[in-house]
């Protein structure tokens, strides 16, 4: 047969997320000092609006791991922002957050719009 297997990629591709899962939980570990289940509740939040904060689409098929990067980096340079100005309340980030995920996802439909020609002006 031709092309790629797809078991055997499936395979790799869960291994590879078990010990990238690993070693992200053992470093977590060493960085907090206790290992609690419960002490990265609201981390599926960051990493889903840091990926889309880079670029990448909701529809899939676009996006990079550069843009996830920057994503990162905006999103936590924000979040030290909001820190700094005297916000130190734990849900003042969660709404910040919230509402760069809400704007991008916006954006990113506008964008979309207007590449498909759903928006002209008259």
């Amino acid at each position: 047969m031709l092309g790629i297997n797809v078991k055997r990629t499936r395979f790799f591709s869960y291994l590879l997320c078990g010990v990238l899962s690993g070693i992200g939980g053992y470093v977590y570990l060493l960085h907090t000092g206790a290992g609690n289940a419960g002490n990265a509740s609201a981390a599926e939040m960051q990493a889903i609006a840091s990926a889309i904060i880079g670029g990448t689409l909701l529809t899939g098929g676009v996006g990079n791991v550069i843009g996830t990067l920057f994503g990162v980096l905006s999103l936590k340079t924000i979040n030290n922002i909001v820190i700094a100005s005297g916000l130190r309340e734990p849900y003042w980030q969660s709404i910040t957050t919230g509402l760069m995920l809400c704007f991008f996802i916006l954006l990113q439909s506008v964008i979309l719009r207007i590449r498909e020609g759903g928006l002209k002006r008259d």
